[in-house]
C-alpha cells in the first residue's frame, strides 16, 4: 500500500509572487549565509580561532541585513518579481527538494525495504 502511494505520488510546483511577500535577492543570499554560519557552528570539532572566524562572519552578515533596505520605495516590475521566483528556486527548491527525496530514500529503505527509483533521488 506505502509503495502504491510512493508510486502514484506526484508533486507540483505552484509559485506565487506579490511584492510584499518577496524578500529581496540580496537578504536571501545573507538569510543562506547566515543559515551556513549556525551550522558551522553546531559543529562541536571547531578549534576556536575557527568559531572565532565564522563568529566574525556572523556578525558581519547580521549587520549587513540589518542595513538592508528591505521596503521598496518603487513598485516592482513583473520582471523584478520573476526574478526573485528564480531566486528562491536557485537557492532553496534547488538543494532541497533533492535532499528531501534522497532522505525519504533513505528512510524508505531502512524501513521498509524499498527504494525511490534512481532519476527521482538525483
Amino acid at each position: 500500500m506505502i509503495t502504491k502511494a510512493i508510486d502514484e505520488l506526484s508533486i507540483e510546483l505552484v509559485l506565487t509572487a506579490h511584492p510584499t511577500e518577496i524578500a529581496r535577492c540580496t537578504l536571501i543570499h545573507k538569510l543562506i549565509e547566515v543559515n551556513t554560519c549556525l551550522v558551522q557552528l553546531d559543529h562541536d570539532d571547531l578549534a576556536d580561532y575557527e568559531r572565532n572566524n565564522i563568529m566574525r562572519r556572523l556578525r558581519q552578515l547580521i549587520a549587513q541585513c540589518w542595513y538592508t533596505d528591505d521596503i521598496r520605495k518603487n513598485r516592482p516590475t513583473p520582471i523584478d518579481e520573476a526574478k526573485w521566483g528564480f531566486t528562491v528556486v536557485e537557492n532553496s527548491l534547488w538543494e532541497e527538494v533533492p535532499a528531501f527525496l534522497r532522505e525519504l530514500n533513505e528512510q524508505l529503505e531502512a524501513s521498509l525495504t524499498i527504494n525511490l527509483p534512481v532519476e527521482t533521488i538525483i
